[in-house]
């Protein structure tokens, strides 16, 4: 799991992706606000497909947190979106994601649609085009 979550992978026999396979969504292709919000659709369209690594993410107790694999994993996340931010605003972003009120919206509105979704506690949509564009449409709102 320490693989999972720090962007690694895990042979499929042990229930982790196939070696070589993506553990994440890629960024998007375009800048700017749209850019941004297509990597939140990209982000939770995967987390969809991938619950149980998206599970992992909320189990500290499952990983090492002072391995320095998943330290370089986690702070390159970070700056990611907090470059993701700043494109977003077209503003230079500041601080730490968890404290950052652009970042910290951005990382709380995907991961809640997330939640509600794998949960069942959402109608998003019967087929996955109405479902990515539900997501999308709820995501523009951070913008709003």
């Amino acid at each position: 799991m320490q693989a999972v979550r720090s962007g690694g992978s895990q042979p499929g026999a042990s229930g982790g992706p196939e070696p070589g396979a993506s553990s994440g969504p890629e960024p998007g292709t375009s800048s700017g606000p749209e850019g941004f919000l297509e990597t939140g659709v990209a982000y939770i369209e995967w987390v969809l497909a991938h619950p149980a690594h998206f599970q992992v993410m909320f189990r500290p107790d499952l990983v090492d947190e002072g391995d320095a694999a998943l330290r370089l994993a986690l702070d390159g996340l970070a700056e990611t979106l907090m470059l993701g931010a700043a494109d977003f605003s077209g503003q230079h972003q500041v601080g730490d994601p968890r404290t950052n009120p652009l970042a910290l919206a951005a990382w709380s509105l995907t991961h809640g649609y997330a939640t509600l979704a794998l949960s069942g506690n959402l109608l998003a949509g019967r087929t996955a085009g109405e479902r990515t564009e539900s997501i999308r449409s709820v995501l523009r709102h951070l913008g709003a």
